[in-house]
């Protein structure tokens, strides 16, 4: 993987979620039964929370109505429709059991060796459109692969000012 799923996204939420709660690092690290050093890696992103601190984060967040990404990607990893959530560097953030792909991994190390060339000619049609730097904006894709057309929809969201990818396969 290229970078670590959500790698910037830790920190500009938990800076937030200090700020309106006026904590201090070590203040809010006793909030969460952590140390000061932990909230400090996570907050310079050299480290994300572990899942015990990140659901713990992500509740602070959503009593004080901030805005957070974790909601959606337990819609999409409870989706039975083929889903994934990506961020610009390609790791996917959550995924339906029915995309066939996992959370956590980069998306070209799990795409068949058949589809990698269409998924890197689509990648550089997102960068070149701009698609990485706004909200909203939605492709429909689709490619040949082997006997089978393939077909997806691509809605770029913004959170946290960060874009990502949702992607639905149609097929």
């Amino acid at each position: 993987m290229s970078k670590e799923p959500l790698k910037h996204y830790w920190p500009s939420l938990i800076g937030q979620v200090r700020s309106i709660l006026q904590l201090n690092q070590r203040a809010f690290a006793q909030k969460l039964g952590t140390t000061q050093a932990s909230v400090s890696r996570w907050e310079k992103g050299e480290r994300i929370p572990l899942l015990e601190y990140q659901g713990k984060i992500e509740r602070m967040a959503q009593e004080m109505r901030v805005e957070s990404i974790n909601g959606l990607l337990k819609i999409i990893d409870a989706s039975p429709f083929p889903m994934i959530i990506t961020d610009e560097f390609s790791n996917v953030l959550a995924a339906s059991e029915s995309s066939g792909f996992r959370a956590g991994l980069a998306i070209l190390e799990q795409t068949p060796e058949e589809e990698r060339e269409n998924f890197i000619e689509f990648s550089d049609v997102l960068i070149a459109s701009g698609f990485w730097k706004g909200d909203g904006l939605r492709y429909d894709y689709q490619f040949v692969s082997g006997p089978f057309l393939r077909r997806a929809v691509v809605q770029s969201i913004m959170v946290r000012g960060i874009v990502y990818a949702v992607v639905q396969r149609l097929d």
